[in-house]
């Protein structure tokens, strides 16, 4: 049914009482009886690995409410046999063999050949993860052979079909282009009914900049598969599980020097940050680096670091697994429209998207709540429970309280490397101390 993750978990409570508010204050909005059952389709990209780092973390922390069905990896910031390459490195690094979880390598090109499609070399360097050694160490015997649309609507359907896990829910989440999972519910339609929502990070909407095709209309996903796009967001099932993080609101979460120096410092009094950590460190540099010498930066001014594009993709698993607080501050505070829209295929602004919506509001879940509330309907208080009509795209957020997950992830990952460095040089002295108690009984039996 995906990884079997057993561990005892000693990191869970920690994580929920460093967060935004203790415990016993939050309310979790969604049911703790339904867990979390999730697919991820990525490209690592930089912001991917950084993606995948905050979504471990989270099935290490609640393993009795997250699950990850698989992980594949796709064409996208890089070539496939790059972006798994780095996708095995992460699973290598952050020592995730252990839980078997399954990994596969996913789409290799788009469904219709597009001529303008490329690498973003300049943002994401020749390898996808700008080509920083410290985490480069695949292992690419983790990788279980390419994904098939029956072996995913199988790994659905384990979840749906057991009496445990019927009710749960499945959450499906694309970081790239939308090849991969537009082919499969062409060739399994049965697998969008399976599917309780779809969340991406994708697209640019009205009159926010884009970063591809020569007006500069397009975003880099959709724009490398725009036919994928069309099939997933005018098919009148999937529009209305589909979330979207757009360029509206991921140009928002720039990691600036505030971050850069929260991020550098160890949540350890008087301790340095661990070998780890410093790498993920190197990593966001080198992406910062290369974000703001490139000629994207000319276009969007991201003199204060790069965007976390994909990261934000993790938001709604946090809200949903962690809850919303009482407190305002300590709310995500979604902004978002829902929306009708088609993709241009072709021509000088492939990848544009066209609003066909005529009521284009901006949304909370508060507002949209109060409306149901009037009709005596169900409510609920995060995204994942929302009932939608239209694509939820995304304009806004609290961002202060994803920054704050967003450390508090590496805090974590950096103590436990800390501790399992502290372990194993333990040890080591133990093994060390024992062997010359052991050779001196014998040199004294010897004289």
């Amino acid at each position: 049914m995906g990884a079997n993750n057993t561990t005892t978990n000693t990191n869970n409570n920690n994580y929920s009482s460093s967060s935004s508010s203790s415990s016993s204050s939050s309310t979790l909005s969604s049911d703790n009886s339904k867990k979390l059952h999730i697919f991820l389709d990525c490209d690592p990209g930089n912001d991917d690995c950084i993606l995948l780092v905050m979504l471990l973390q989270l099935f290490k922390n609640y393993p009795n409410r997250l699950n990850i069905i698989g992980i594949s990896a796709s064409y996208g910031n890089s070539s496939v046999q790059n972006t798994l390459k780095n996708l095995t490195s992460m699973i290598n690094v952050l020592s995730m063999d252990k839980y078997d979880i399954n990994i596969f390598s996913g789409a290799e090109e788009p469904m219709v050949s597009n001529e303008q499609s490329f690498f973003p070399t300049n943002i994401h360097g020749a390898n996808g993860m700008s080509d920083l050694k410290e985490l480069d160490k695949p292992n690419l015997a983790f990788c279980k052979g390419k994904i098939t649309s029956k072996e995913l609507l199988r790994l659905f359907n384990e979840v749906k079909t057991n009496e445990l896990t019927q009710n749960d829910k499945i959450i499906f989440i694309s970081t790239g282009p939308f090849t991969l999972i537009s082919r499969f519910i062409i060739e399994k339609p049965d697998l969008k009914k399976l599917i309780d929502k779809f969340i991406v990070m994708g697209g640019v909407f009205e009159n926010e900049r884009g970063n591809c095709n020569s007006k500069m209309t397009g975003e880099f996903n959709i724009f490398n598969d725009p036919d994928a796009a069309n099939t997933l967001f005018m098919d009148p099932i999937m529009k209305q599980k589909s979330i979207i993080f757009p360029l509206n609101i991921t140009h928002k979460a720039i990691f600036d020097q505030k971050q850069m120096k929260s991020f550098s410092e160890s949540s350890r009094k008087d301790k340095e940050i661990s070998e780890l950590k410093k790498s993920f460190l190197k990593l966001i540099q080198k992406f910062s680096l290369l974000y703001t010498s490139s000629r994207d930066n000319e276009k969007h001014q991201f003199d204060k670091g790069p965007p976390m594009h994909d990261v934000l993709t993790a938001m709604p698993i946090i809200e949903y697994l962690i809850g919303n607080d009482n407190d305002f501050d300590h709310k995500i505070n979604w902004e978002f429209k829902e929306i009708d829209f088609m993709v241009e295929v072709e021509g000088n602004e492939i990848g544009k998207t066209h609003i066909l919506t005529q009521n284009l509001n901006l949304k909370t879940l508060k507002t949209e709540n109060e409306k149901e509330n009037e009709k005596n309907k169900d409510n609920s208080n995060n995204l994942i429970d929302y009932k939608q009509e239209s694509c939820v795209v995304l304009y806004n957020m609290n961002f202060n309280l994803f920054w704050e997950h967003f450390q508090l992830t590496f805090d974590q990952l950096d103590q436990e490397n800390y501790e399992s460095k502290r372990i194993l040089q333990l040890s080591i002295y133990l093994i060390a101390s024992l062997s010359v108690l052991v050779l001196g009984g014998i040199l004294e039996k010897v004289l």
